[in-house]
């Protein structure tokens, strides 16, 4: 690392060196990366990375027209957001507290109609398609399986006409 190489006008055998750090096992560097505003270099070599410390090489001033210089994407987002709320007048952002607190009572109760419809309706047997026969004993078990839902199935459908009878008396 070289000393104020911007300033001297000197030839490039004569400048001044400011940091001189030589890889273990004469490998060459093959990447650098330097972190402004931290004086760290970053080496990148045949066999690793090493971090070196190179003090007073960052600009030790920072950008204050920008508001944070160590921001993440995440807070940049959230700062452009921010300044475009900022743009929008107050009287756009407010709501009409009365229209929350309604309810749409004629979809409501279309919604319940059309839950109580759809419980009650049940599919005709031609529609029921049965799986092939099984054989042993997962045949058994969705046999009985079936069983207990058709005699559930038969249940309800009696109260149902029950219920109905009951209703039209």
């Amino acid at each position: 690392i070289y000393q104020d190489i911007c300033d001297n006008e000197s030839s490039s055998n004569e400048l001044p060196r400011y940091l001189v750090h030589r890889c273990s096992n004469g490998s060459s560097a093959s990447s650098l990366s330097f972190c402004p505003y931290e004086d760290v270099l970053g080496v990148g070599h045949e066999r690793g990375f090493i971090s070196l410390l190179a003090p007073g090489a960052g600009e030790p001033n920072f950008d204050t027209l920008e508001a944070n210089p160590y921001q993440t994407k995440k807070q940049r987002k959230h700062a452009e957001v921010k300044q475009l709320l900022d743009k929008i007048q107050p009287d756009m952002i407010t709501l009409d507290n009365s229209i929350l607190s309604e309810i749409d009572r004629k979809t409501f109760i279309r919604k319940q109609e059309e839950k109580r419809n759809n419980f009650n309706f049940i599919k005709p047997k031609e529609l029921i398609i049965k799986s092939d026969k099984k054989k042993g004993k997962i045949g058994k078990r969705l046999a009985r399986k079936t069983q207990i839902r058709d005699a559930k199935l038969k249940e309800y459908l009696q109260q149902q006409q029950l219920k109905r009878k009951k209703t039209k008396n």
